[in-house]
């Protein structure tokens, strides 16, 4: 979920002191109407952090409460949400015919301190298909995942979105092939 202030808001800094009650009740007030008692994150960003101009709060919410949420929406709403699912995500077929070959994939955003790469690989294995290699690179959130197959790569990235991985809500991009 995001908030916004209806109003231009560059940062936080420019709202009173009861514009900064009313942001926050308003964000706790969403997620109590969407039937939500528990989020993950709440991340405020503002001025010209990751190019949005404007003071926003992203609130994440893990994948089993905010899929039982969905099922209370109006029909018209699940429309708009499913057809936001598909928005500028490539098909497969266009992934397949840029990345022949390609069955290396950048995943971010899951602790391999906190969850064995053992268990990464058996529930990526589990979803998507069978994985040759799981490793890190670089950063302890930054892991690439060689699969035996284009196809199990091309499922990942086509269907990884929105998906849970030890309780992590990874990301997921293309590795280049250096074998």
């Amino acid at each position: 979920y995001i908030v916004t202030p209806v109003v231009h808001v560059s940062a936080l800094r420019e709202l009173s002191d009861d514009q900064l009650v009313v942001f926050w009740r308003t964000a706790l007030d969403l997620l109590k109407s969407e039937g939500i008692n528990r989020y993950q994150s709440m991340i405020l960003n503002h001025g010209k952090y990751m190019n949005h101009a404007h003071l926003h709060l992203k609130i994440n919410v893990p994948s089993e409460p905010f899929n039982h949420s969905k099922t209370h929406w109006p029909s018209q709403r699940q429309s708009q949400w499913n057809k936001l699912l598909h928005f500028n995500r490539p098909t497969p077929y266009a992934i397949n015919k840029k990345y022949i070959g390609h069955n290396r994939v950048f995943v971010m955003g899951i602790n391999h301190h906190r969850c064995s790469l053992d268990s990464i690989r058996d529930q990526f294995q589990y979803r998507f298909g069978p994985v040759d290699d799981i490793d890190t690179w670089k950063d302890p959130e930054l892991l690439i995942v060689t699969f035996r197959d284009k196809e199990s790569a091309v499922k990942c990235l086509h269907e990884g979105y929105g998906t849970e991985v030890c309780g992590f809500f990874p990301k997921f991009s293309w590795a280049k092939n250096n074998k």
